[in-house]
C-alpha cells in the first residue's frame, strides 16, 4: 500500500468512525463533554518490539445518550529489539534502540444501557496517525570492527478498535478500562551505515488495554 492509497484510507475510516450529526439528541445531556488521562500498554510479536507502554490525554463530545466522538494525543516509548538481527548482522551482544512515538487519533464510541447504574458498557473505533522518531545504535561486530544502525519508523497510520466499560467513582468522575486492537500500516527503515546492509519492517498489528480516569461536565 503506497503512501497515496494509505491517506485515502484514513480519510474514509474517519467519515464512517464519525456518527452523523443528524444523530443529535433531542435533549442535551448534563455531561456533554468529558476529558481523561490513561495509561497502558500494547502487545507484540517482538517486530518491532513485544511491549509498548502509553500514556496519553484524551476527550470525548456525547452526540446523544449512545453515541459519543472522541480525540486523543499519546505518547508511547519502547526498545525496538534487536534490530541487528533483522539486517542478519551477527554481534557481540544484543542491542536494542530507542524508539518514541506520539500517536494522534480520532474515534467513535457507542454505549450501552444495561439497566445498571454502576457500569457502562462500550465499544469503540477509529483511526490515529503515529509519528515516531529515529534512533541510531552503534555496537560491535562479533568478529570486529563496529556497524551503526539506523532505525527511522517514518508516520504510520493505525485504525483501531475495542471494548471496554466505565464506573462511576464520585459526581462527574469516572473510572474506565478498555481493551484494544490496532493495526500499523508501516513502512520502517532500517540500515546498518557500515556494510550498508538494509531491511524494513511492514505493517504489523498490536494488542492491548489502558485505565483511565475521566472527569464529565
Amino acid at each position: 500500500m503506497n503512501n497515496r492509497h494509505r491517506y485515502l484510507y484514513c480519510i474514509a475510516v474517519l467519515f464512517l468512525a464519525c456518527p452523523y450529526s443528524s444523530m443529535a439528541a433531542e435533549n442535551d445531556p448534563a455531561d456533554r463533554y468529558q476529558m481523561g488521562i490513561r495509561g497502558g500498554i500494547s502487545l507484540g510479536d517482538g517486530e518491532p518490539s513485544n511491549d509498548m507502554p502509553t500514556y496519553g490525554l484524551f476527550g470525548r463530545y456525547r452526540i446523544n445518550d449512545q453515541w459519543l466522538f472522541g480525540v486523543g494525543l499519546d505518547y508511547t516509548t519502547y526498545d525496538f529489539e534487536d534490530p541487528a538481527s533483522l539486517l542478519h548482522l551477527q554481534t557481540d551482544k544484543v542491542y536494542d534502540a530507542s524508539i518514541s512515538q506520539y500517536v494522534f487519533s480520532v474515534w467513535g464510541e457507542r454505549e450501552f444501557d444495561t439497566g445498571a447504574d454502576w457500569i457502562v458498557p462500550f465499544v469503540f473505533a477509529g483511526i490515529g496517525i503515529g509519528v515516531g522518531n529515529d534512533d541510531t545504535i552503534t555496537g560491535n561486530y562479533q568478529h570486529g570492527g563496529q556497524f551503526s544502525i539506523y532505525a527511522d519508523p517514518g508516520t504510520e497510520i493505525i485504525p483501531g478498535l475495542g471494548i471496554g466499560a466505565r464506573f462511576p467513582v464520585a459526581d462527574n468522575v469516572f473510572i474506565e478500562t478498555a481493551a484494544r486492537f490496532d493495526y500499523h500500516f508501516a513502512d520502517w527503515d532500517v540500515r546498518d551505515n557500515i556494510s550498508g546492509a538494509s531491511s524494513n519492517i511492514d505493517d504489523y498489528s498490536t494488542f492491548g488495554g489502558y485505565l483511565a480516569l475521566i472527569y464529565t461536565f
